[in-house]
């Protein structure tokens, strides 16, 4: 699951970290990249704010 969360929205003000598991990792300029991360089914609505 790839997500792009837009900014501007309301600031959260409890965080949260979680392992998750790089599943791609993609190469988008010689400084930048893209990664994917594997989000389990049960943690997917944290994800989803």
């Amino acid at each position: 699951m790839s997500l792009l969360v837009p900014s501007g929205g309301a600031a959260r003000t409890r965080h949260q970290f979680h392992d998750l598991t790089v599943i791609d990792r993609e190469q988008l300029t010689d400084r930048s990249v893209a990664l994917t991360f594997a989000v389990p089914d049960e943690r997917a609505a944290d994800f989803l704010r």
